[in-house]
């Protein structure tokens, strides 16, 4: 089974769930979340994976999310060996390019 889920795209294109009200910003807050997505196995209300977003609009900005992301663990030398799941609209492509110590397996699903 998946454990790892990685959103790409905002609320517009994956949607949340919107939850109106917050004891601190107030009753007439918005905000969403994904947290209904990591409820895949059983009827209970706990989490099932890891769901993660990048929240962009344009291929710019998912790029430079994923960029930062890798140059970050290459930075601090820790080894990323994950297998990523992208769920991402059609209107925005990946273009990987890597070097080790980063070792990645991908599963892409578009709309």
């Amino acid at each position: 089974m998946t454990s790892y889920v990685l959103f790409v795209g905002d609320h517009e294109d994956i949607p949340g769930w919107e939850i109106v009200g917050h004891n601190y910003h107030g009753k007439n807050h918005k905000w969403h979340t994904d947290f209904e997505y990591t409820l895949v196995d059983g009827e209970d209300t706990y989490p099932d994976l890891v769901l993660g977003r990048f929240p962009g609009d344009t291929e710019a900005q998912i790029t430079s999310m994923v960029a930062r992301t890798l140059s970050y663990e290459k930075k601090h030398q820790s080894i990323l060996i994950a297998t990523i799941t992208f769920c991402l609209p059609d209107s925005i492509k990946i273009t990987m390019a890597t070097e080790s110590p980063i070792e990645c397996s991908w599963k892409i699903y578009t709309e």
